[in-house]
């Protein structure tokens, strides 16, 4: 079978995380031998190990884990959409586990008018704060998309990273926000950016 989809996963001391995240991918209704999985990892943990251990015997079509020596998750992203094969890039946070249906969802967004997606989430921890938060997300998503990349999950189009420098799509920032900050390189550039509600 033929990749797909490339699936960009920056990790850093997330050993107790990326494997539930990479079993998730395992169980994509598009097949684990359709994706790419490309872990870049940093940190003193054992995210690499982990991941690794979570991957074999899944069945991926490619498999790889970088390891990161220094740099923050915008290197790690810039390295693996580098290494990335397909038409299809998604960026995922290694502590998120998608739903079955979530890469075909996003690959079929961004395949349409978007040159960005992102999807929507579910809080891993079930409290009445997350639940407001996801909440106030989709109906702000939902009712009145404004045009803001946010998300733990969020899918490009190859020739969109092709077309602008990874650099300066992921620079290097201090702090976080590394997905609002994708968001604004993306429009400045004219890309336009969509919501993938059911991904």
């Amino acid at each position: 079978m033929a990749l797909e989809v490339s699936v960009v996963i920056p990790a850093r001391n997330e050993a107790a995380a990326i494997g539930g995240c990479v079993a998730a991918l395992a169980r994509q209704s598009v097949g684990a031998a359709a994706l790419e999985v490309i872990v870049v990892a940093a940190g003193e943990d054992e995210t690499a190990g982990a991941a690794e251990g979570a991957a074999r015997g899944a069945g991926f079509g490619r498999f790889e884990v970088v390891r990161l020596e220094r740099g923050d998750k915008n290197v790690a992203l810039r390295i693996g959409c580098a290494r990335a094969a397909t038409a299809t890039v998604i960026l995922l946070d290694a502590d998120t586990e998608l739903a079955a249906d979530a890469v075909a969802e996003l690959a079929r967004a961004v395949r349409g008018r978007a040159h960005a997606v992102h999807g929507a989430a579910t809080p891993r921890y079930d409290t009445w704060v997350s639940r407001y938060w996801e909440l106030n997300r989709q109906l702000v998503k939902d009712l009145r998309f404004d045009g803001t990349l946010s998300g733990e999950v969020i899918a490009l189009r190859r020739e969109t990273l092709d077309a602008c420098s990874l650099r300066a799509l992921f620079p290097e920032l201090p702090g976080a926000k590394d997905d609002l900050a994708l968001g604004i390189a993306l429009r400045a550039h004219g890309y336009s950016i969509g919501y993938a509600p059911a991904a």
